[in-house]
Order: structure tokens, then sequence, then C-alpha cells
């Protein structure tokens, strides 16, 4: 059985550099999130400036999850916790290979309150450099 919730969404996203201090963006937008066979599915649409219009679904489920972008910007990250993933990321400037590995990752809704949480934490390697951390939590609100 799969569950549906228009949801209003707060992303924020903690970038641990490693050549540099925290970067934290804070993304408020509203998308739809599905429950189904233990699997959360969030969708969302995202403006970036300069760049365009981008879709993202996040999946998480157990101990994996999986980042998609498309539109202006494209992404296809696999994630489990304690392995190394590779992706791909297409921007306009070109495609770049893309490892992963999962630190943590959370999912939950609680039906009294009409909320949840999602939360995937992982290191990035980006056409073989190291990156950095990236945290990201999705404070999820029923929208009535």
């Amino acid at each position: 059985m799969e569950t549906t919730f228009e949801v209003k969404i707060r992303l924020k996203s903690v970038i641990k550099h490693t050549d540099m201090g925290p970067e934290t963006t804070v993304l408020h937008t509203k998308g739809v999130l599905y429950i189904k066979g233990g699997a959360y599915f969030l969708r969302y649409k995202e403006e970036m400036e300069g760049v365009g219009s981008v879709d993202h679904t996040v999946k998480i489920k157990g101990d994996e999850a999986l980042i998609l972008r498309t539109g202006a910007v494209s992404m296809r990250q696999p994630l489990k916790v304690g392995e190394a993933l590779t992706g791909s990321y297409n921007s306009p400037y070109g495609q770049m290979e893309t490892v992963t590995t999962l630190n943590r990752c959370e999912a939950g809704w609680q039906d009294k309150s009409r909320n949840g949480r999602l939360l995937i934490s992982y290191d990035l390697v980006l056409q073989g450099q190291a990156v950095g951390r990236f945290t990201l939590t999705f404070k999820l609100e029923e929208v009535q």
C-alpha cells in the first residue's frame, strides 16, 4: 500500500569542505512524500539561480538512498552505508563522475503530528577530488 502526502519542505544542506569551513544553505519549498513498502520517496522542484529548474527525487530505504535530479542539472547518485558507489553529475559545464560513501540515512513520518524527517549524510568525491561531507536534512510538514 502506498501513502501520499503533500508536504512543506525545509531542506538544510551543510557541506563540510575538505579545504575550508562549512557552508550551510536552507531551501523552503513544497513537494510530495510517498511511502511504500518501507521506502520513502520525496519529490520536489528547485529553481537554481543562473541554471534553471531542477526536479529532485530522494529515496531512502533501510541503509540505502538514491538522489536523482533532472532538468537544468541532472544527477544519479546511489548511496549505501559504508560503500563507495559511483554516480554521475551533468551540468551546463559538462559531465562529471561522482563517488559517494553514505555515512548515515534516516527516514520517518509521524501520522499523529503529520510531519516527518529525512536525513542523508555522505562523503563526496568529484572527478577524483575529495569535496567534503554533505548532510541533507529534510523537515517535512503535511500541507493542510
